[in-house]
């Protein structure tokens, strides 16, 4: 082969995986990776999220406030609530303290709507006992 057609063939090689590294960043440019604050208003505009979000998820720190007008502050991980927040249900109880994965786990306290207060443990959404 010629030093002319060998040069022709590196260009063809180095167009290719041009064209290839393109077509990979277009695709990746679909994948949504959005990290920051945002507000989302979802079911017809009934429930109100405001906070980090990333890759389209609740993530990070965020208020969600739902139709019945219970609401939650505090930490987020994949759209669940996940580490220390504040659950306020509508009818008027309060529990804040560590969540796992939506539920109450770990550390914290429940005070219902006659003021009792329950401190302690829970786990998987039950109170265990007190410190």
């Amino acid at each position: 082969m010629s030093k002319a057609g060998s040069k022709f063939k590196v260009r063809y090689i180095l167009e290719g995986i041009a064209v290839l590294g393109i077509l990979i960043c277009g695709a990746l440019s679909f994948y949504p990776t959005y990290r920051g604050t945002a507000t989302y208003t979802l079911d017809q505009q009934q429930i109100v999220y405001h906070g980090q979000v990333a890759k389209g998820r609740f993530n990070g720190q965020g208020k969600i406030t739902f139709p019945d007008g219970a609401s939650y502050q505090g930490n987020f991980k994949r759209g669940r609530f996940d580490g220390a927040g504040k659950f306020t249900a509508a009818a008027g109880w309060v529990y804040e303290g560590e969540f796992v994965r939506g539920v109450p786990q770990g550390q914290g306290k429940l005070t219902t709507t006659d003021q009792a207060i329950y401190q302690g443990t829970f786990k998987d959404g039950e109170f265990q006992d007190a410190d």
